[in-house]
C-alpha cells in the first residue's frame, strides 16, 4: 500500500515540467483553459532536468497526529526521476525506463513496469507529461481554476483503480512560471496528503548517478 501511494505521488510530480496557497473556495472558474493549456505545455518542452526538496504531511482519519516528512525530488529526460524520502526515514523510489528500484535503510528490490497494470499506467502517463499533453489525458477528468497568483486543476481519476484509493488531486500552479507549488491528495477512506515544493532547480546538471537502480 505504501508503495502504491508513494508511486501515485510521483506520478504528479511528472507535472513539474512548469516554485502556498490559498484555500480553495477562494479561486474562481479559470478563464482561458486552452490558453493555460497551450502555455503549461509549452514550457513543459523546455524542461531537461528538475531537482526539488519537498515537505510533506499525512493527515489520517484514524488518528490526529500528522505525519511530517521532508526530502527530494529529482527529474531528468527522458523518464529518469528519484523520489527520495530523507526524514523522519529513508526511502526511494527510482525509476529507470522499465524498470523500478524501491529501497529502504533494511532493503531494496527492482521491478518492471510492464509486469504490474499500475505500474505500467504510470509510466504511460509520465511519458505523455514529457511529451506536454498530460492535459488532455483521458485518465483524469480536470477541472480549472484560478485566483491571482495561482492555477488550480482538481483532476478525478477516471481509471477504476486508481480511483479506489485516490479521490482527488488538487494542482497548485504557480501564475508566474508554471511551476507546480503544492499537490493535495484526498483518498476515499478520508486519508489526506500535502505535498509542497521548495528550492525548486531547473536544467541545472544532475549525475546518471542519482537515477542508478543498481
Amino acid at each position: 500500500m505504501i508503495i502504491r501511494k508513494a508511486l501515485i505521488s510521483i506520478l504528479f510530480l511528472m507535472f513539474l515540467t512548469l516554485g502556498l496557497s490559498a484555500q480553495t473556495n477562494q479561486f474562481k472558474d479559470m478563464k482561458d483553459i486552452e490558453g493555460f493549456k497551450k502555455k503549461f505545455e509549452a514550457i513543459s518542452k523546455t524542461i531537461v532536468t528538475i531537482q526539488s526538496s519537498f515537505s510533506q504531511e499525512k493527515n489520517l482519519s484514524v488518528i490526529s497526529e500528522v505525519v511530517k516528512s521532508k526530502g527530494k525530488f529529482y527529474f531528468k529526460k527522458e523518464n529518469l526521476l528519484r523520489w527520495q524520502y530523507d526524514k523522519p526515514y529513508s526511502y526511494v523510489i527510482v525509476f529507470n525506463g522499465d524498470n523500478i528500484l524501491i529501497k529502504d535503510s533494511k532493503k531494496s528490490k527492482v521491478l518492471n513496469t510492464q509486469s504490474n497494470d499500475m505500474f505500467r499506467k504510470i509510466a504511460e502517463i509520465m511519458s505523455m507529461s514529457l511529451q506536454g499533453n498530460v492535459l488532455n489525458s483521458k485518465e483524469f477528468k480536470i477541472a480549472f481554476f484560478e485566483n491571482e497568483s495561482q492555477f488550480l486543476l482538481k483532476l478525478f481519476p477516471q481509471n477504476k483503480n486508481m480511483a479506489s484509493f485516490l479521490k482527488t488531486i488538487n494542482m497548485h500552479i504557480s501564475k508566474k512560471d508554471y511551476s507546480v507549488v503544492k499537490l493535495e491528495l484526498a483518498e476515499p477512506s478520508g486519508d489526506y496528503t500535502k505535498i509542497e515544493f521548495i528550492d525548486r532547480k531547473v536544467n541545472e546538471t544532475i549525475s546518471d548517478e542519482k537515477f542508478s537502480i543498481k
